[in-house]
């Protein structure tokens, strides 16, 4: 006896950014891990609406990331992060269009820009498909005219803070059933700590094997702290670092080479420049530990979660979201913002062998029990399927 095959609930997730940045990471983790997932009698067919506005001089680095993923792609809509109503109207009337031919059951929004657009389309749509909102921020901030209009016509929501959610149901009037916290998707990692991968970074930097090689991945602006990392180095014995990131136009003398080379630090810096997908973790995969100052235009602190989920021990501050990822002395080490206290932390990570593999297993197996994206991906399909009563 034939088993009749489960209805598709097709969800387009759209983000209306195509650089780098932010939580675009986390949603192309959800809308791979969704796809093909059958939930309730239903499977779950993805889309992802990467943004065709592309700023001069620069890669999609979205859609270079959603083709590397395997995440099937949609390439027709401009959704541009600021608003520009031409390019508004036309990916709405676009967005009504499909809404109408029945091709999207479920539209999940990851930007400020993309909701407005799915909220325009609806309006204006004879169908009515369902609108899911993830606000990956960790504020909500102060929601104007255009944010209102969105949450108006949005069926759910989903935030990865409890204080956020209550925020979208406080300021907002949203019922708060039909918020959400989840999960952040991205626990594991494309490449675990491993011997050969330090010996790979070990000779492409020129370092003997005894080195002690902390790393940090950070955009080179001034108000990510580098004169704390700075004075931190140097108040740590025998750490080296590895940078990864590259500098805004204009600030690398500013920021690096100058008080590098007022503290003597020439000879303990290297610089790898942006690392992508692969490339990158096989990095992380070869240090022997790694630092986190401020979170940056990710409140989820995407690069620590992803450090931690390598396994390595990490050395914090105490600013923002960060004590609510990392444990200290448990699953990595927690410091005031003082350089001399976070360069004792390094040197305690560099001479306790044995406790840095302790701190390293640890962060590992919190990152694979809460930042798990086949867990996020269930949840969120399990609201939409909430959605249909």
């Amino acid at each position: 006896m034939s088993t009749a095959a489960p209805a598709l609930l097709r969800v387009m997730h759209l983000y209306a950014n195509s650089k780098w940045t932010g939580p675009c990471e986390l949603a192309l983790l959800l809308a791979q891990h969704q796809d093909g997932l059958e939930v309730d009698g239903v499977e779950v067919e993805t889309s992802f609406a990467v943004s065709q506005f592309v700023a001069p001089g620069l890669d999609n680095a979205v859609a270079k990331r959603a083709h590397a993923l395997g995440v099937r792609t949609c390439n027709a809509l401009r959704l541009r992060r600021h608003l520009h109503v031409p390019s508004l109207l036309a990916d709405a009337r676009q967005l009504t269009t499909w809404i109408d031919d029945g091709a999207v059951d479920v539209l999940h929004c990851h930007q400020p820009g993309d909701h407005l657009t799915a909220a325009l389309a609806q309006r204006t749509a004879s169908r009515q498909v369902r609108i899911v909102r993830s606000v990956w921020d960790g504020t909500l901030g102060h929601p104007g005219p255009r944010a209102r209009l969105a949450f108006a016509e949005t069926a759910a929501a989903t935030a990865v803070f409890d204080d956020v959610a209550a925020a979208i149901v406080d300021e907002l009037g949203f019922p708060a059933a039909r918020v959400a916290t989840v999960a952040v998707p991205g626990g594991a990692p494309a490449a675990a700590r491993d011997v050969s991968l330090r010996d790979e970074l070990f000779r492409e930097l020129g370092l003997a094997s005894d080195v002690f090689l902390v790393g940090i991945t950070a955009r080179i602006q001034r108000k990510r702290r580098w004169e704390l990392l700075w004075n931190m180095l140097a108040d740590a014995v025998g750490v080296h670092l590895a940078v990864l990131g590259r500098p805004d136009d204009g600030v690398f003398d500013e920021v690096c080479a100058r008080p590098i080379a007022e503290l003597g630090l020439q000879e303990r810096v290297h610089f790898l420049g942006y690392r992508f997908g692969e490339a990158y973790h096989r990095v992380l995969g070869g240090l022997d530990a790694f630092v986190f100052l401020v979170p940056g235009s990710d409140a989820t602190c995407r690069a620590l979660r992803e450090a931690m989920a390598v396994g390595l021990p990490v050395v914090a501050t105490d600013l923002g979201r960060i004590p609510d990822l990392v444990t200290n002395d448990v699953d990595g080490l927690v410091r005031p913002a003082d350089s001399a206290v976070l360069g004792r932390a390094l040197d305690q990570l560099r001479v306790d062998e044995a406790g840095r593999d302790r701190l390293g297993r640890a962060a590992a197996d919190t990152a694979a029990a809460r930042w798990s994206a086949e867990v996020a991906a269930e949840q969120c399909a399990r609201l939409y399927r909430s959605l249909e009563a």
